[in-house]
This record gives C-alpha cells, structure tokens and sequence, in this order.
C-alpha cells in the first residue's frame, strides 16, 4: 500500500511534466483553472487565450430582439461593463458572432445597424428574430400624420401600400410598432374602423397631445354657426358640453384652430369677439366665412334711416378691420 508521502511525489512529478508540456507548448507565465465542464483553462503572459474561460468565437450572423432591461452589456470576459441593455430594450440588433463561456452561458457578440460594435450580451437577455424589423411592440398611441412625401409600406419587404399624403393631417391609432434594425421605428396604422393602414417610419408622424383628438393645428378662420343643435365641448373625449350652438346660431366666431379627430370629424377651436373661448365644435355645423362681417343673409325688409352721423358705405369700398 502507497503512503502519502508516494503520492504527494507521484502528483508533483505529474504537476511538473504538467508545467513543462504547457512551457514548450508556448504557455508560459500562464494562469490556469479548473472551469465550470472540469477542463483546464488558463491565458498566456501576451493575453491570447490558451483554453479561455469564453472559448472560441463562432460566426452566427443572426439577428436578435433585446427582451430584458436589466442585463449587463460587456466590453470583454473580464466583465467590464460597455452598455446596459435597458438602452437596447426592444431594439433590434446584429449577432454576428458568439462565444459558449465554460460558465454555462452564450454572449452574442452583438452590432447596431451603422455596423458599430455594441458589446457581449447574455443570449438568455435576447430573442432569436430572423425579421430585421424585430418583433412587434404594443404601442395604443394615437398620431397626426405631418409628412405628405412618405411610403406607408405593405410589409417590409417595402412594397407600398398607401402614401402619407392621402392621410396627411389625420389622425390614426398605431396599436404597434418595430424597432427595425436600420435605425429606425416603424409605426403599425389603423384608421377609425378598424382597417388596418400599413407602416410608416415614425419620423413622419407626430404623436398626439390630445389623445383621439389629434394634434392642433393653426386656422384663424371666421365662421358662423350654421345650426342650433350642436354641443360645444369642453373637450375632444367629450366628456361635458360647455356651450351650445343655439346660443351662438347665426353668429361668427374666430376659429384659430383645429383637430382632425380619431372619429374622422374636424372639430374648431372658437372665439368670441372679445377673445373668450367658447369651445370644440364640429365643423359641419358652421359656415366659412369670408372675413369678420360673416356671411350674407337674405333679409328682404324696408327700413327707416334713424341716425344722421352714420356713414354711408359702398358695398364695393367696405373694409373690415380687424
């Protein structure tokens, strides 16, 4: 039977023929471990990798979706941080590569869309997506649409389905949206039955600040009310009338402003003469007009000059001055 003082000898001379194969084989000052697998890993005085806890790259060329938020992006396997993936979340990016560490784990080697190196992520922080415009992100936000010159696309092989100038001005529900891996976020449209619109590059909207209501837009217009069963809102949800037509029926009102809404009704914001708003309107129930005089009524009645120091206009020389 072996005492212990035969095995120590017999461990330290296989130690040293250890050392010694490594030093011929190029290892010298090395640091070597026992990994995760039970494999021996160490790294050479020049920082090449003899058998590095990451292993070796594997060209992969995937695309992938950031799914968490709270996932560190690394610089090297040192675990230095370069990025977080909370400013990646959602986005879609370029594993162009990918390394199996001996702690059990995949870091993708991940790239943005103008090729710059982002850093090494966990795979288990990302999704698999062979779609370059990632995965669909629910979004229920309503937009103007404020560019007249855009595609709105089928799909994203880009096959045009509408252009931005049949809807300029209106305003859409984008239940979704994609994060596409050229940079840009891609708006998923629905008109107010329903119908689906098709994608359009969200640099060509504007999101809106009034909900269903839209986005205002400069007017300043006169109109007269041309009806006496109109609510006047206080707002464009409609959730409390604040005047009604009636009380203005056959006045002219200052429109300085505008909503195209969700509903597909254009709705004016109204003034009085003495700068007091009175409220949204539907525009169907008012008249333009040309100026603040109004519009023309047929009046057909005889009347007696009461007044001698009111002047005496042509129709042709009124002026009207604000």
């Amino acid at each position: 039977m072996e005492d212990n003082s035969t095995n120590r000898n017999t461990v330290k001379e296989g130690m040293n023929g250890f050392w010694k194969a490594l030093k011929d084989a190029g290892y010298n000052n090395h640091n070597v471990s026992i990994d995760y697998n039970g494999l021996l890993t160490g790294t050479t005085s020049s920082g090449e990798n003899g058998n590095s806890p990451q292993g070796p790259y594997h060209k992969y060329g995937k695309h992938v979706t950031i799914t968490k938020d709270n996932y560190s992006i690394w610089q090297n396997f040192n675990w230095k941080m370069k990025n977080n993936s909370a400013d990646y979340y959602g986005q879609t990016l370029e594993a162009r590569g990918y390394y199996d560490h001996s702690n059990g784990s995949r870091y993708l080697s991940l790239y943005d869309s103008s090729g710059t190196w982002v850093g090494y992520i966990n795979e288990s922080g990302t999704a698999i997506n062979n779609k370059p415009q990632g995965d669909c992100q629910s979004y229920g936000e309503y937009v103007t649409i404020s560019k007249d010159n855009y595609s709105i696309w089928q799909n994203f092989n880009w096959k045009q389905k509408h252009a931005s100038a049949d809807y300029y001005g209106q305003t859409l529900e984008a239940r979704g949206y994609y994060d596409h891996f050229n940079g840009s976020r891609y708006l998923s449209l629905y008109d107010r039955n329903g119908s689906w619109v098709g994608y359009i590059n969200e640099s060509g909207t504007n999101l809106s600040g009034n909900g269903r209501g839209g986005n205002y837009q400069s007017y300043n217009k006169f109109v007269t009310i041309s009806v006496d069963n109109y609510d006047i809102w206080q707002d464009l949800d409609f959730s409390r009338s604040r005047n009604h037509s009636s009380d203005y029926y056959g006045q002219t009102l200052e429109a300085r402003g505008y909503y195209n809404h969700f509903n597909g009704t254009r709705y004016l914001s109204l003034y009085d003469n003495a700068g007091t708003w009175v409220g949204y309107m539907n525009e169907n129930g008012t008249n333009l007009s040309n100026g603040q005089q109004g519009n023309y009524k047929r009046y057909g009645q005889h009347v007696t000059i009461s007044k001698d120091n009111y002047l005496k206009l042509e129709s042709s020389k009124i002026q009207f001055i604000p």
